[in-house]
């Protein structure tokens, strides 16, 4: 089986937690910080390239060894814009990008790589545009583009 080697991933962390009442990605879950628990999950070989796009976990991500990009944007559509730019400013050969929310804690590597080898798999492009998982009560804001350039 051929894998999806050139997938990115936009790790989704610029969430104000206003319900919360303080920065929910620092929150302690099990034993570490909640965002702490996607980048594990998404520490996978079929992973080329991920970035954090955030207002505020610059040291958490860089303590951490994830490349983390910082924003002052509104709009949740800033961080799908601003982190896809960037991966594809470092990875103009990325044909596949997922874009997950740093606020998942019991999202697994696993999940992960089933999703990605279920991507890889998947062989129209139309059908590549936007990918989601089939059990919409599962991460439901889990997705990967196909971001082939067109030629």
């Amino acid at each position: 089986m051929q894998m999806h080697a050139s997938t990115g991933c936009v790790l989704m962390a610029s969430g104000l937690s206003s319900r919360f009442g303080s920065n929910k990605l620092l929150a302690q879950f099990d034993g570490q910080p909640l965002l702490c628990r996607a980048f594990a999950a998404t520490d996978t070989p079929q992973l080329s390239a991920r970035i954090v796009v955030s207002r505020s976990v610059q040291a958490l991500c860089k303590a951490q060894g994830v490349p983390v990009l910082l924003h002052a944007l509104p709009g949740r559509n800033d961080t799908v814009r601003l982190g896809l730019s960037a991966l594809l400013a470092q990875h103009p050969e990325l044909t596949g990008c997922m874009f997950l929310p740093g606020d998942q804690p019991l999202l697994r590597r696993a999940t992960v790589d089933q999703l990605l080898t279920a991507f890889a798999q998947t062989q129209k492009e139309t059908e590549r545009v936007i990918f989601l998982w089939p059990d919409k009560n599962v991460l439901p804001t889990l997705k990967i583009l196909g971001v082939k350039p067109t030629t």
